[in-house]
């Protein structure tokens, strides 16, 4: 057992000033067809999440240098909260959308069945794993269940975990002659990147400002919006970027910030002068961290564009993809995580300047997740897996939104088909409004396949 551990500087940002005084979670939605045994599923939820450990800790106070700071500790408390009930009974928080990690583990889960089919919500603390970490949970848990359910018959497969490998979770492997050729290119450009970064005056997401949350909707679990293309139009997308001389991910890129600037001119805002900026998680796992349990090995890069200076999609998306592919040579993206281990020591002394936080760094976030559990050992039926008599037809799920940084999008293939969801607060826009905004990005990419 690794506990306890000290947090990562990017573990204490999302329980510090980084949450922007918003919760740091996000909601990741399994619908399912067939038959759930609700036995079976708490005896795989249990198994499965006792692998990760930072699911089951708590976070205590600790000093380090002298000064204040955090480490996980093993939880005191009974273990993941899990609630299993019929398809009528609503979804509630226990306590309110965050977490408090000092008395309560990083993971809920919700399970309404009836009728043949199955809504299951896992809710995870950002602090405790990023995306890739909450999907493997969420692939372990299901292969459990199909061996509690089958038995000897079972064809699933448990996928190898090595909980020693979290100690160095915020590690990078570095090739030090690489690093020596981009050193005086990142020289010269980081420093620019950085200051643009926290200076740059951006276009904040206009809304209608009628969107209210009372005291019983903050209590329900909420829905998010997302859309599933068929096949065909997925084909046509990855023809149209080929064409483009791009690939998918910078195709949705571009014509998500298209549907951005689209959105602020139709809602009053000023369609063209301010910048737009889309934050783009970015995995640094390496193929020697896949034994990892989950956790947040992930960093950060930032996508900036006038919106005076995207009249022409097709010059957009070939300066996307040149803007991209020198991030990817020169290791940009690692940028971010490496000045948060040097102020490992600095971020202590600042953990109470909330102020820091309380202003728009992006527009938006925008998180590609892939192709979705393509690696787990689990049957499949058309491309979907099979776990007991369970047929996993649709996931959705996306990064957390903040007050600042309202709007939370995210992509993945499942079975074939392309899915996009987005996270919204819900203090800003209406549920209208945002599968209004959904619905932009949407329209924009039918058009863009139809084209």
């Amino acid at each position: 057992m690794p506990l306890p551990l000290d947090l990562t500087p990017f573990e204490m940002f999302l329980l510090g000033p980084g949450a922007q005084g918003g919760p740091m979670t996000f909601i990741i939605r399994l619908i399912l067809s067939g038959p759930l045994d609700p036995a079976a599923f708490r005896v795989a939820v249990d198994r499965a999440v006792a692998e990760h450990p930072l699911l089951g800790a708590h976070v205590a106070p600790c000093r380090r240098r002298g000064f204040r700071s955090w480490r996980w500790v093993p939880a005191s408390s009974k273990g993941t909260y899990l609630d299993v009930a019929g398809a009528e009974v609503p979804l509630k928080f226990p306590a309110g959308e965050p977490f408090d990690l000092a008395t309560e583990t990083g993971l809920r889960i919700w399970v309404r069945h009836g009728d043949g089919s199955v809504d299951m919500r896992f809710q995870f603390h950002h602090a405790c794993c990023d995306g890739t970490g909450a999907y493997r949970v969420i692939e372990d848990i299901l292969c459990v269940y199909d061996r509690t359910i089958n038995g000897p018959s079972s064809r699933a497969e448990l996928r190898a975990l090595d909980r020693r490998l979290l100690v160095r979770r915020d590690q990078l492997k570095v090739n030090p002659m690489r690093l020596l050729a981009r050193l005086r290119r990142n020289l010269l450009i980081l420093p620019r990147r950085i200051v643009r970064f926290f200076l740059e005056k951006l276009a904040p997401l206009r809304s209608s400002g009628t969107a209210r949350l009372d005291e019983d909707a903050a209590r329900r679990v909420p829905d998010m919006p997302s859309h599933t293309f068929d096949k065909s139009l997925t084909k046509r997308l990855r023809e149209a970027a080929l064409a483009g001389g791009g690939s998918t991910n910078e195709l949705l890129l571009r014509d998500l910030l298209l549907s951005l600037r689209q959105w602020n001119a139709d809602h009053g805002g000023d369609g063209r002068s301010r910048t737009l900026r889309v934050l783009v998680p970015v995995s640094l796992r390496r193929q020697e961290d896949d034994e990892m349990p989950a956790a947040n090995v992930v960093s950060m890069v930032y996508i900036d564009r006038r919106a005076a200076a995207m009249d022409r999609p097709s010059e957009l998306m070939a300066d996307l993809a040149r803007e991209i592919h020198y991030i990817r040579t020169w290791q940009i993206d690692h940028s971010w995580h490496r000045a948060a281990r040097r102020l490992r020591y600095v971020l202590p002394m600042f953990s109470s300047l909330r102020w820091l936080a309380h202003r728009c760094y992006a527009t938006a976030v925008l998180s590609n997740m892939g192709k979705l559990m393509a690696r787990a050992q689990l049957p499949r039926r058309g491309g979907k897996l099979i776990a007991g008599q369970l047929t996993l037809e649709e996931i959705h799920g996306a990064p957390p939104a903040s007050p600042y940084t309202p709007a939370s999008f995210s992509c993945h293939w499942y079975a074939g088909r392309l899915g996009l969801t987005l996270n919204y607060r819900r203090q800003h826009f209406t549920a209208e409004e945002a599968e209004a905004l959904l619905g932009c990005w949407v329209d924009r990419l039918r058009e863009t396949a139809e084209s």
